[in-house]
């Protein structure tokens, strides 16, 4: 292993420099690798905790192991590159909440894609993916990406080049509060972000627009949900590249997030901020058994890609903290111009819940992210009012717009696979305390779509100027003189406000 000032890449010309994680150490075993064989040869090693507190990334044949407190991982590396039943050793690194291994594949961007067989010849690689000028190629197994990259950096043909990072990340916990209703067949009325945005109040003045599509950018969604199923017209997994893709057991994020982006109105259940648009449900990740969800930079890239090229209208991402990616920025910006026949997907995206500055995806420009309020416009924070001290919302100059992210009713995995399995007294088709920014999210995208309903002509950049300039100046902070507030963004979400300016843009269309 190297040392650690060499972890190091470009995005757009700034070097992005990694943090090492040394707790963690990522190991790639040779085929065919037992349970029991890696046990043993792990517990051979000294520096590594137990086996059992291991986490497998089965798609990437890794496994990360936990370190022993002050072993140095670089030692523990150079032990493990003489093992013959290693294949490869891989760092882990940490950004914010999130953990990233780098793995054998990298994104080039050409210049030139005459030059495309040479470059990849060079580096003995097998070309993975094409996208026009960009490239993912698969390197020679135990080859170091971040020496390929620093290499392929000094080739005049070459825009860009980057590892195919893994981002595994960890969920925020929950707590019980259910307001305990035997036989309640309906927990609209609960929804009190559909009160403090004025939801109810826009739907008397626009329904939404089975024609305008949000597309969830999750961890899949249950497509059978009584409250979604009339409202799912597409679905693709970005981390298999096929239609099917429905949650696993442990995957309840995304149908919480659709929910509240457009679950249908009916007499069942909840009813999304953009009821009556159509959802796409789009997976780019999946959990696994520790209570963490795993993607990857591709999986991420290849759903943006087909969502804007599949008819989505706004993309809806309640994710974020990876490492920063040229081929990810690359593909955003694809949706924003080109989406929608070239008036613009809009791209909302959550700021995070690590109570930091906000970072990669969030602090992209021209979207729309997103930091979360509580039932009593505050911002979240640790010792806000809403009695859950141990999240706060990302804040920093990039966040836009606040919505409810607290306490949020909604759609969970039909039975009791998700995040309730009915035993609290709320129906196990629903969860009653969908929190973080990934709840104020699809609320924001519900939005949107209520706009493009209105007013299906506008550009990306008008609907966000639309929901930013008629929000509402609450939270008891200060605004600057350009009214923005570095948790409340331009203020708390108003549905009403922006559905009415967007119905008065549309009257006044010559």
């Amino acid at each position: 292993m190297k040392e650690i000032s060499e972890y190091t890449y470009k995005v757009n010309g700034q070097t992005i420099q990694l943090e090492l994680d040394d707790e963690n150490m990522g190991v790639r075993f040779k085929a065919p690798s037992t349970r029991s064989s890696r046990a043993t040869l792990s517990n051979a090693i000294e520096g590594f905790r137990s086996f059992s507190e291991r986490i497998e990334l089965p798609k990437e044949m890794f496994t990360i192991l936990k370190m022993e407190r002050g072993v140095q991982p670089s030692e523990v590396g150079r032990t493990l590159d003489q093992v013959d039943e290693v294949a490869n050793v891989a760092p882990v690194f940490k950004i914010g909440s999130k953990r990233v291994v780098a793995t054998d594949r990298v994104f080039i961007g050409l210049s030139d894609v005459a030059k495309k067989i040479e470059i990849v010849g060079n580096l003995d690689g097998q070309i993975l993916e094409e996208d026009g000028l960009e490239l993912l190629v698969k390197l020679p197994e135990g080859i170091d990406p971040f020496q390929i990259i620093q290499q392929l950096d000094q080739n005049k043909d070459i825009e860009y080049a980057e590892p195919d990072f893994v981002i595994m990340g960890m969920y925020l916990p929950r707590v019980t509060n259910s307001i305990r209703i035997s036989n309640l067949s309906s927990y609209t009325q609960f929804q009190y972000a559909l009160d403090i945005t004025k939801t109810r109040q826009a739907w008397k003045n626009q329904l939404g627009d089975e024609k305008v599509k949000i597309a969830i950018l999750d961890e899949g969604v249950d497509t059978l949900h009584e409250d979604l199923k009339n409202a799912i017209v597409g679905s693709y997994d970005g981390t298999d590249n096929d239609s099917f893709q429905e949650p696993h057991s442990g995957d309840a994020h995304g149908t919480a997030c659709a929910g509240l982006a457009a679950a249908v109105r009916n007499s069942l259940g909840i009813s999304g901020v953009g009821a009556g648009c159509s959802l796409l449900a789009v997976r780019i990740a999946f959990s696994n058994n520790k209570g963490e969800w795993v993607t990857s930079n591709s999986c991420i890239a290849r759903a943006i890609d087909w969502s804007w090229r599949n008819g989505a209208d706004i993309l809806s991402n309640s994710w974020g903290g990876g490492a920063p990616s040229r081929k990810i920025i690359n593909a955003f910006e694809r949706a924003r111009t080109l989406g929608r026949d070239s008036k613009g997907c809009i791209i909302v995206i959550a700021a995070g819940n690590d109570s930091r500055p906000v970072d990669f995806p969030g602090n992209l420009k021209e979207i729309l992210t997103v930091s979360a309020s509580n039932e009593y416009d505050e911002p979240k924070t640790w010792s806000s009012a809403d009695g859950e001290t141990w999240w706060g919302s990302n804040f920093g100059d990039a966040v836009d717009v606040s919505a409810p992210g607290v306490h949020n009713y909604s759609t969970d995995i039909s039975g009791i696979d998700g995040y309730n399995d009915g035993s609290r007294g709320v129906d196990k088709n629903y969860v009653d305390n969908f929190n973080g920014t990934s709840s104020s999210t699809p609320i924001v995208a519900g939005c949107a779509g209520l706009i493009l309903s209105a007013n299906p002509d506008l550009t990306e950049a008008q609907v966000r100027k639309i929901i930013v300039s008629n929000t509402d100046k609450v939270g008891q902070v200060n605004y600057d003189a350009n009214g923005h507030n570095v948790q409340m963004g331009y203020g708390r979400l108003n549905v009403l406000k922006s559905v009415l300016a967007a119905k008065k843009r549309l009257s006044e269309t010559p």
